[in-house]
């Protein structure tokens, strides 16, 4: 505030008591009207919380007469006993009450006479209607509060009472209960005399305060004085330039003579204009610059700057500056040193050393750069793990790398001048001719193969044959592997074949039962028709010879009536009727049994038996032949055959890829569904889906499904090698298999297969 600072001390130090008594008075009046509020807060919540505990009693006994454990009478006369027994005050003084939405009083523990009475127009003493006011709130609201004036029990003058009540909708009650509120105004007089001792003793304490700070300040004061005078002698005799200056505009306040003569221009010239109105920044960002330098670290120094002096000649200063702080404005206290002389000699100067130094290194360079690629090639050389050898054209080392001379064994300045051959020849090594180009070693005594390259070269563009580079590589370790990985390829191979034989069997062998069940259902109605047949014969065998005596004894009268009779009586005419029938449903029986055998064993074939072209519809039927058990008690089979060409595949393992999704459909189907099984060609390609409508596959486990092992199954009914195995018949089919699900809904599995996806398999016609 402006006027405060025409205030002397004392004045300041009063204004400071006056405003703290101030603070203390109405800090003190916020904190009762807060404690006051609180305590109100308070006891609100605790009394929503007793009518909520009420009525959930009021709930319980409800609950019951609906669950038929008692009567609608019975559990409200038990829910209103319940209630009138709950008090929450150890005067038993606080209590419960029940009323319906008319109002009439349901239940009142302190005044048991308004129990049964319409109390729609009992007030309190300012005229409020209660009960009507505890039916509106529920209407509106189904529970709040009510606040109203009531005697509490044993006196007769009313009090302020709070009560929270809420209904009941199903018995159209309202339960209510209420806490009176005259000792929160009792306890509110005894903080407040609390709070004006302890705010009495902050003001005196404050009050003592000020008075040692007043008397601080005099001396204070005096001090400042003195420092002040000592700061102006210092400020003008600087032989630098200072000047004083705001912070924001730049402002001049005040500078010595110093600065003065550095720029050129008089006092009035200077003081009360800014350094942009008088153009002295060569680039004005520079002071914006500075500016938030001293914003960041509170002070600069010894920036280079520029600045244009009075007669237009740019010279550059040495800029140093701290914040001050000057009648309440930031300002900026500058020392200014022109180094313009001493910038130019040192330019002079590092012109001069940068030619000597461009000079002296073009020198080095000429003797160091033979040197310095010498020993390049050289350390290159020797990081190499093959042998490096350099000829001339008598085939005697020049130089060779590191990994030569620690195979030799010798030091390398013993090297050079030795034959190659005997440098690194053994008993067991061949000799080697220059002109043979390349080949491959083996060092029987080190059990090692080595394989050398001959680069030869010419010198100064004459004939090739001047000279030659040897190189020699070890192989044992990458022979070694390939040798390794070959035996490992081999025992891969049958172990997978081997695997995906006893998956086949384990699939069979899951499905024995069934198989068996299937077999036994044809072969028991070819027993019975047996059975049958050979009663027909035994009854045809004693007619034809009852006939044949018959025959015999022509002459006697009765004997066309006998026959008659006998071939009624042995229904020689339903036998002869039922025989083709007979014969016809054993033949087809035993079809069944042959297709179901034939089946199997083409199923269990081993899998590289042969690659065919084959109809895959054949043997998707073929497939469910097999696995019909399986499917036929809870799955509705669904066939959308398409129109399929031939394709180049092994059958067999087809088979078994369309088992494992079928079986796996129908685990997937806990009680009845339906298995769908489409087929149709496009863009060269074959393509199975068999989608089911069982219990579908999470995203969890679908990424892992392909994984051998995996399964979800119980232990001991899945190997978790169907789908692993499954997936990898069809990519060495070059085909791939897909899956889509939906917890709940069903999943699809669908199978890709090129037309000739196996091209390089040769084919059986």
């Amino acid at each position: 505030m402006p006027s405060l600072k025409k205030l002397n001390v004392g004045k300041k130090l009063w204004f400071i008591i006056g405003s703290a008594l101030a603070g203390i008075i109405v800090l003190i009046s916020m904190s009762l009207v807060f404690l006051k509020d609180g305590q109100f807060r308070e006891k609100e919540h605790m009394t929503r919380h007793l009518v909520e505990s009420a009525h959930s009693v009021i709930d319980f006994y409800y609950t019951m007469a609906r669950d038929g454990k008692m009567s609608r009478e019975e559990a409200q006369a038990s829910a209103i006993a319940a209630v009138k027994a709950m008090h929450f005050d150890d005067q038993d003084k606080e209590y419960f009450w029940i009323n319906d939405m008319q109002p009439k009083v349901i239940m009142h523990p302190i005044k048991p006479e308004l129990d049964g009475k319409d109390v729609s127009d009992l007030k309190d003493p300012r005229g409020k209607r209660l009960f009507v006011e505890f039916v509106d709130t529920v209407k509106a609201k189904k529970a709040g509060f009510v606040y109203y004036l009531w005697p509490k029990p044993g006196f007769v003058e009313p009090v302020l009472k709070v009560s929270y009540v809420k209904g009941f909708e199903p018995w159209g009650w309202i339960v209510g209960s209420g806490i009176y509120l005259d000792d929160v105004n009792a306890l509110f007089w005894s903080n407040a005399k609390h709070y004006a001792l302890a705010g009495m003793t902050i003001f005196f304490l404050i009050l003592a305060m000020c008075w040692i700070v007043a008397k601080n300040i005099t001396r204070t004061e005096e001090s400042l004085r003195i420092s002040e005078e000592k700061f102006f002698k210092a400020f003008h005799a600087s032989p630098d330039g200072v000047v004083i200056n705001s912070k924001a505009g730049g402002l001049f306040m005040e500078a010595n003579e110093a600065f003065f003569r550095i720029l050129g221009y008089g006092r009035d010239e200077v003081i009360g204009h800014t350094s942009l109105e008088l153009g002295l920044w060569v680039d004005p960002r520079e002071r914006s610059r500075i500016v938030e330098r001293t914003d960041r670290e509170g002070a600069v120094r010894d920036v280079e700057i520029r600045i244009r002096v009075k007669s237009g000649e740019t010279r550059t200063f040495l800029w140093s500056s701290d914040v001050i702080n000057l009648n309440d404005e930031e300002c900026l206290i500058v020392t200014v040193r022109d180094i313009t002389s001493q910038k130019e000699n040192e330019r002079q100067l590092l012109k001069s050393k940068a030619e000597l130094t461009i000079k002296h290194e073009q020198l080095s360079a000429l003797f160091s750069q033979v040197e310095s690629v010498k020993r390049e090639w050289e350390r290159t050389l020797d990081c190499i793990n093959d042998m490096v050898i350099l000829l001339d054209r008598e085939g005697r080392v020049r130089r060779c790398n590191r990994a030569t001379a620690e195979f030799a064994g010798i030091p390398y300045e013993d090297i050079p001048g030795l034959d190659w051959q005997n440098l690194v020849q053994m008993p067991e090594v061949p000799s080697i001719r220059l002109d043979d180009r390349s080949g491959e070693l083996y060092h029987e005594k080190l059990n090692r193969w080595f394989f050398f390259t001959c680069y030869p070269y010419s010198e100064n563009g004459g004939p090739e044959g001047t000279g030659a580079v040897i190189t020699i590589h070890d192989t044992t370790e990458t022979k070694r592997a390939a040798m390794e990985l070959g035996k490992a390829y081999a025992e891969l191979k049958d172990a997978q074949t081997q695997l995906i034989q006893q998956e086949k069997m384990a699939s069979i062998g899951q499905m024995a039962a069934g198989v068996a069940h299937e077999i036994n259902n044809p072969t028991g109605f070819i027993m019975s028709n047996l059975g049958t047949l050979r009663k027909y014969v035994e009854r045809l065998a004693a007619f034809i010879k009852a006939q044949s005596e018959t025959i015999t004894a022509l002459s006697m009268p009765d004997a066309d009536g006998k026959l008659a009779a006998l071939q009624k009586q042995l229904k020689i005419d339903h036998i002869v009727g039922d025989l083709p029938n007979l014969i016809a449903e054993s033949l087809d029986g035993a079809e069944r049994i042959k297709k179901i055998a034939q089946d199997l064993k083409c199923f269990s074939r081993v899998d590289e038996a042969e690659c065919t072209m084959a109809n895959l519809t054949d043997c998707i039927e073929s497939t469910i032949n097999i696995v019909w058990n399986e499917l036929k008690y809870k799955v509705t089979l669904k066939k959308e055959y398409g129109e399929l060409s031939p394709v180049k595949c092994y059958p067999q393992q087809l088979s078994q890829v369309f088992m494992n999704l079928l079986v796996n459909a129908a685990h997937a189907i806990e009680k009845q569904g339906e298995i769908t099984v489409r087929t149709w060609q496009e863009s060269n390609s074959a393509y199975i889906a068999i989608t089911d409508t069982g219990c579908g596959i999470s995203e969890e486990i679908r990424s892992r499904i392909f994984e051998p092992f995996f399964t979800t199954k119980e232990a001991g009914k899945g190997t978790g090698l169907g789908l692993p195995i499954s997936y990898d018949i069809i990519r060495k089919h070059g085909g791939d298999i897909s899956v889509e699900s939906t917890v709940g809904a069903g999943t699809t599995f669908t199978v890709r297969l090129p037309m000739d996806g196996m091209q390089s398999v040769p084919c059986l016609k």
